[in-house]
């Protein structure tokens, strides 16, 4: 990582994301998160939250560039994994030796110097890859007899994920190409030859968070039987959960639990542990109190492992978060007064990525502010109920733009000669008046409620013992905070 020293001023930023982030072309994951990691320590979001955006946007760009690159390696890699016997010459061969073990022989079987027969395995290995780019080239034009023949050469050479890769995409495009099989079929096999891993896994779990019903499918359990490696089986128990519980299948998920304990515990103990807890963050948004009462359970579990709560802490600390924040999400769906489309973008942001939840979260907040006073009652409803679930909601706000609030556009004198105008006639109203008036006031004139009461000669802020506690009154109101913000995060 090179050193960077961003300016305060966004406009002498740089446009390249690698530049904005200080890493080179070629970095890894790993250098690309720790350069973002320190820009924000010295880009603090909640004072600089244009340059967040720029920073966050630029990091989510050159990750996306990153695993392009490593999964176009990987296929690469998968090219070399098996080497395969050439398509024209192989089918009536009885050898078993791949093109390489050949080329690697001193001497051919007929006497053939092996610089000859190396020359030959490169040339059949060419030929192979030839033919298997002609054969995709006629498939993508809906070749069927094309197709068919791609799904020979698979069969003859069993082991080759990119023939799988390239199956896969060829039923996304053109699912008429096989009466018989599909998409995810191709993923599934390539998935049982790699042990789970690789680009397909990726593809997959899109698959599964797109079409949850496909975690819910039988080819989906028996991927969880394939020998693996601990990490990639977590991996893809996980998304298949999170299909599991966009479609409230909750059985399921402790099912899964307990077919993957004589596995995973205690040979994988830690990677047990995150499954565990993966399952609770699922579980607890369950209505069935069995559930609940099984989510308990295996947090108690959890709790008699004391070795594992060091390397296990964050995932600890975010699930007792999700627990808290489910159980108020209960409470208010059992009540009235909220929506049910809230709630579940609640639940969805409690447990999917920010890219995934913020598209609907724009779309509900634009719906919702038409009657922003109508907003703020919800609000108070979910703070007095639930101010876990309040906190959640913030944290939608957050992910549609709305980090901290920006200065009004107008100088000071002319807020508070607005604010004396406007405000100083309701100071003498109820507090639910006179906060719907400073609600349309700062939502107005882009100012926040806690630094317009702060401005020095606004009739709120005089020194009058009473104003004190209604200033603090205003300064922790959360619920009026919050629809300022998503008003802000909606101009942002």
């Amino acid at each position: 990582m090179t050193s960077n020293r961003l300016p305060n001023d966004l406009s002498d930023w740089p446009r390249d994301p690698m530049a904005v982030l200080g890493v080179r072309r070629g970095a890894d994951r790993a250098a690309v998160r720790r350069a973002y990691t320190s820009l924000l320590r010295e880009f603090n979001p909640e004072h600089f939250p244009e340059h967040f955006r720029r920073i966050r946007d630029a990091y989510e760009i050159v990750l996306r560039q990153v695993e392009s690159s490593e999964a176009w390696q990987s296929r690469q890699q998968d090219a070399s994994d098996a080497a395969p016997l050439d398509f024209e010459s192989a089918e009536e061969s009885d050898e078993s030796d791949t093109i390489e073990q050949q080329a690697a022989a001193p001497t051919a079987p007929t006497g053939k110097p092996a610089a000859n027969r190396a020359s030959n395995g490169a040339a059949s290995l060419a030929r192979w890859h030839d033919d298997l780019d002609a054969l995709w080239n006629r498939a993508v034009a809906r070749d069927t007899d094309a197709y068919r023949a791609l799904v020979e050469m698979e069969a003859r050479f069993s082991g080759r994920r990119d023939l799988c890769l390239r199956l896969y995409w060829l039923l996304v495009a053109w699912p008429e190409l096989d009466a018989k099989r599909t998409a995810c079929d191709w993923l599934a096999r390539g998935l049982r030859i790699g042990g789970l891993s690789g680009p397909l896994a990726e593809l997959y779990r899109r698959e599964l968070a797109d079409h949850p019903e496909e975690g819910l499918s039988e080819r989906c359990a028996e991927l969880l039987e394939c020998e693996a490696e601990p990490a990639p089986l977590a991996d893809l128990v996980e998304a298949r959960w999170g299909a599991a519980g966009r479609l409230e299948q909750f059985e399921s998920i402790s099912e899964d639990l307990e077919r993957l304990r004589a596995r995973l515990n205690p040979a994988a103990e830690e990677t047990w542990g995150r499954l565990v807890l993966s399952a609770i963050n699922e579980m607890c948004w369950s209505t069935s109190p069995e559930m609940q009462t099984l989510a308990g359970a295996f947090w108690a579990e959890l709790d008699e492992l004391p070795h594992l709560h060091t390397p296990l802490r964050y995932a600890m600390d975010r699930t007792e978060t999700i627990r808290s924040v489910a159980e108020g999400w209960n409470l208010l769906r059992k009540g009235r007064g909220t929506t049910e489309e809230l709630l579940q973008l609640v639940r969805l942001s409690a447990l999917r990525p920010a890219d995934e939840v913020a598209p609907r979260a724009i779309q509900l907040l634009c719906r919702l502010l038409a009657d922003d006073q109508w907003l703020l009652d919800i609000f108070d409803l979910i703070h007095k109920v639930s101010p876990a679930v309040l906190a959640q909601t913030a944290q939608i706000i957050a992910i549609c733009g709305g980090v901290e609030p920006a200065q009004s556009r107008k100088d000071a004198d002319h807020i508070r000669a607005l604010a004396q105008l406007e405000i100083e006639s309701h100071y003498r109203s109820s507090y639910d008046a006179l906060r719907r008036h400073l609600l349309r006031f700062c939502v107005r004139e882009q100012i926040s409620p806690e630094t317009l009461v702060r401005l020095p000669d606004v009739v709120l802020v005089r020194p009058e013992s009473s104003n004190s506690a209604l200033i603090r009154r205003i300064t922790a109101d959360a619920p009026l905070r919050l629809v300022y913000l998503a008003h802000r995060a909606l101009r942002m």
